[in-house]
């Protein structure tokens, strides 16, 4: 599990275009991990902590 914190000042909309942008940095995320552990990583979160959000994506 990947969990990402994006500090961006004020409230960032989370469309589809923007968590495709997301999902290709979170998948080199889960690379990583799976890398490192041999385990394979398939959720990632997004966190906006100043939107006091968490948006939940599932890694292919």
């Amino acid at each position: 599990m990947v969990f990402d914190h994006k500090s961006f000042p004020g409230v960032l909309e989370i469309d589809g275009e923007r968590l495709q942008a997301f999902a290709g940095q979170a998948g080199m995320y889960a690379q990583a991990l799976e890398s490192v552990t041999g385990r394979p990583c398939h959720q990632f979160w997004l966190h906006q902590p100043i939107a006091a959000t968490m948006t939940r994506m599932i890694l292919g």
